[in-house]
């Protein structure tokens, strides 16, 4: 491998146990479809056992492991609040084994969902488009395996990110929480699902409704999309309001399908931005 991809995402690839069915999942494989979607070359640094089938046009470099990490997922019926089980985990993703042509990724998204990177590998990669996505670092297991928010956190960063993007379930919604992350990010989202999202960028914050209200189906994979989207947005010359309209356009098509078969295109995402003003 001796070319650097457009956008690569790390962190573990998982097993989705989600309501009776089973399907593959985790942040950085929902990212790496929306950014192939997205017409960009997208890669996966991960860690899952050998038996983990990964989708064609995506580079992968995966840290072998026994097993692959697995996720029960549940939705109350009327709120849509979700429940986590985590059981079992993949091995930790460390710098040794981390490619070389992955260092000079054009874009890199971060995406732990059971602390298996830690905040040091913000320092790995060269580009200056580092995105987070740090539920991850927000999570403990009891000893079943259900997972709750965890008050860890980190106090400092190696390297100040350009976004950080968190669910306000992600976080439980703890002030301190929201206070740290935007203290390491240029820009700092926090989604709250249909409601909308609060953008904070330098000393401004403000919250915006999505630009457009999607039926959902399935809300699995849209906190994903939209930070895949918004990070693409910004490196490419969006402000941070106009990145983050375009990472919940892209997201309101993944709610209104299962799994994977919403993904949108670019030109379906501008013309429901276009509707929707």
């Amino acid at each position: 491998m001796e070319r650097s991809p457009d956008i690569l995402f790390v962190g573990h690839v998982t097993v989705d146990h989600i309501e009776g069915r089973t399907q593959p999942g985790g942040s950085v494989l929902y990212g790496a479809r929306v950014a192939k979607k997205l017409g960009l070359d997208a890669a996966i640094w991960t860690s899952a056992a050998n038996d983990f089938s990964f989708p064609e046009g995506i580079t992968v470099q995966s840290i072998p492991s026994p097993e692959t990490t697995t996720f029960t997922l549940e939705y109350d019926e009327v709120t849509r609040a979700r429940s986590l089980a985590c059981r079992p985990i993949a091995d930790s993703i460390t710098k040794p084994f981390l490619p070389k042509a992955f260092r000079d990724s054009r874009r890199v998204l971060i995406a732990p969902v059971v602390n298996e990177v830690g905040p040091e590998c913000v320092t790995w990669f060269s580009t200056r488009f580092v995105g987070l996505t740090p539920q991850g670092w927000f999570r403990d297991r009891d000893s079943k395996g259900d997972v709750t928010f965890g008050a860890r956190k980190y106090n400092t960063l190696p390297r100040k990110v350009s976004l950080v993007v968190v669910s306000r379930e992600d976080i439980s919604g703890d002030p301190s929480a929201w206070d740290w992350l935007k203290s390491i990010a240029g820009v700092a989202v926090v989604t709250d699902g249909r409601k909308g999202y609060t953008l904070s960028e330098g000393k401004k914050e403000e919250f915006y409704p999505p630009p457009y209200v999607a039926k959902e189906i399935d809300p699995t994979g849209a906190g994903d999309t939209f930070a895949t989207a918004m990070l693409i947005a910004l490196s490419e010359g969006a402000d941070a309001l106009e990145a983050a309209r375009f990472g919940s356009a892209a997201a309101s098509f993944v709610v209104e399908k299962r799994g994977f078969e919403g993904l949108p295109d670019r030109d379906r995402v501008r013309r429901r931005l276009h509707l929707s003003t």
